[in-house]
């Protein structure tokens, strides 16, 4: 389970669905119903930008749904009863390619949580990786579709993920400018 009411495919069916209503947050510049996403983001070139530099629809589609596929295998719960997954992008990548998926969509798979828990200095050299702009926009999406387990996005934990992401955000504008 992903958290109480959601499986690992759900969650991936889940993050699928925000990426989608996010491309159409891009595609007309408004901003979706409680929704958080950054300012800079909505303005008319980055959000072309962004859109335009995404991997194609299908590759994305299949990361997204499939990306935690292996946290099963790496599921730990700590002496607290907290649930943890060490590793789990590179265990899902594993687990992705085991079962003969796709190199480029492994790749991904195994990239999922880099633009969650990258440094400052390790940004820079993500943003020179073709898929960055998409790894970028999953991880928005990926948090949003998530905001009912941070305890919804006026949470905390949903506003600590999210000004992480726009930090790394504006740095990964800068690079590319």
């Amino acid at each position: 389970m992903q958290f109480r009411e959601q499986d690992v495919l759900e969650h991936g069916l889940a993050v699928s669905r925000a990426f989608a209503t996010l491309c159409r947050a891009l595609e007309t510049g408004q901003q979706p119903d409680g929704w958080r996403l950054p300012a800079w983001l909505l303005d008319e070139p980055m959000r072309q930008t962004f859109l335009a530099h995404c991997l194609p629809a299908e590759m994305l589609y299949l990361y997204q749904r499939y990306h935690d596929c292996g946290k099963a295998l790496c599921r730990e719960v700590d002496e607290d009863g907290r649930v943890h997954f060490p590793n789990h992008a590179a265990v899902s990548e594993r687990i992705w390619l085991e079962c003969g998926g796709a190199p480029k969509i492994g790749r991904l798979i195994a990239l999922d949580m880099a633009m969650h828990t990258t440094s400052a200095e390790e940004m820079a050299e993500l943003i020179e990786l073709p898929e960055a702009p998409s790894l970028y926009l999953t991880a928005l999406a990926e948090i949003h579709a998530n905001a009912p387990m941070f305890g919804g996005y006026e949470s905390t934990s949903f506003k600590a993920k999210a000004k992480h992401l726009d930090r790394r955000g504006k740095q990964f504008l800068r690079g590319q400018r």
